[in-house]
């Protein structure tokens, strides 16, 4: 397999990752970012309340976003290769 059929197949496969990912949070959105504990103890507050704790699902969820990422990504570029082949990235 030559090394542009390599790079356009992994194209391929994060554009298909980021379209799955915009799908599932478009699809997350109505969810509002809480359980129904979090719902009802916030919607008991007022409007002002229900905004904040949304706001504050979301602001926690950034890091582990990242540490999760961060972990896939190190992954990717330091783990073995099955067919032995250095990444696309990495050909020297």
């Amino acid at each position: 397999m030559s090394a542009n059929a390599a790079c356009r197949r992994g194209a391929v496969a994060l554009f298909r990752l980021l379209a799955l990912t915009l799908v599932m949070w478009l699809g997350g959105i109505p969810a509002m970012a809480q359980c129904s504990m979090c719902r009802t103890a916030a919607a008991a507050q007022g409007p002002h309340a229900m905004h904040a704790m949304n706001t504050a699902v979301l602001i926690l969820l950034v890091p582990a976003l990242g540490l999760f990422g961060g972990a896939f990504v190190l992954a990717l570029w330091y783990g073995p290769r099955v067919d032995g082949e250095k990444p696309p990235w990495n050909k020297s």
